[in-house]
């Protein structure tokens, strides 16, 4: 019977250091408080992106407020302005002249000549 009651004991014992070793195992930990959630991102375009320069668009989670930026890529989208720097007449050629407004870059193009020859008629001798 002393050694029934000696078992109980060391058994007693070792239940109690299991669960000591538990509960130091857990100390540290902190009970979570926040809900999962998927988020939900509002975008919104800080900077545009031109020819020359990267944009920029933020994203903000309207749930639980979580924020990141991502670049908006150069476009090839030029805002061109045209200059015809040279008119075309009956036998020349003529050309425009596009500049982009934001970068700068340039391109002429070539006007055919008209081939309309404009004539002027004088009287040398009357009638």
């Amino acid at each position: 019977m002393k050694t029934a009651i000696k078992k109980r004991k060391a058994a007693l014992l070792l239940l109690l250091c299991a669960v000591l070793v538990l509960g130091l195992a857990a100390c540290g930990e902190k009970p979570s408080n926040k809900v999962e959630h998927k988020h939900e991102y509002i975008s919104k375009v800080v900077k545009e992106a031109t020819c020359a320069e990267p944009g920029e668009m933020s994203f903000k989670c309207y749930g639980c407020g979580d924020t990141y930026t991502e670049a908006i890529p150069v476009t090839d989208q030029h805002v061109y302005e045209e200059t015809t720097s040279k008119e075309p007449s009956c036998a020349e050629d003529g050309e425009i002249v596009y500049t982009c407004k934001v970068c700068g870059k340039s391109y002429t193009e070539t006007v055919p000549a008209t081939g309309n020859h404009m004539f002027e008629y004088f009287e040398t001798r009357q009638p």
